[in-house]
């Protein structure tokens, strides 16, 4: 996977100071990095146009079923490093609503 190649999940690393600095009743956000997990691999979406992206990412994501029971009305924020059309974020935010959130933010 690309995390095997970089060494490190940038946006994990964003999405864990997002959470530390931010307050919900005293506590700090809780952070999940492995909410969602892939189905499958796909390519880099480098070079590709816009319906690329969305069709090579459909599909793609999976929540893990741990979480369902924690999801149901949750409001979640999704984290991603790059966004430039969208299609990422929105095959996740697709999965995260049809499992149960009660809304998906997005921040990049």
């Amino acid at each position: 996977t690309r995390f095997w190649r970089r060494r490190y999940n940038q946006s994990a690393l964003l999405a864990q100071a997002v959470a530390r600095g931010a307050l919900t009743g005293g506590r700090h956000l809780p952070m999940i990095p492995d909410l969602l997990v892939r189905r499958r691999r796909t390519p880099s979406q480098g070079g590709l146009g816009a319906s690329a992206r969305a069709r090579n990412v459909r599909g793609a994501f999976r929540l893990k079923p741990k979480f369902q029971a924690r999801l149901l009305g949750a409001r979640v924020l999704l984290v991603d490093d790059v966004f430039t059309t969208g299609a990422t974020v929105e095959a996740c935010a697709r999965v995260l609503l049809r499992a149960g959130a009660g809304a998906v933010d997005v921040l990049t």
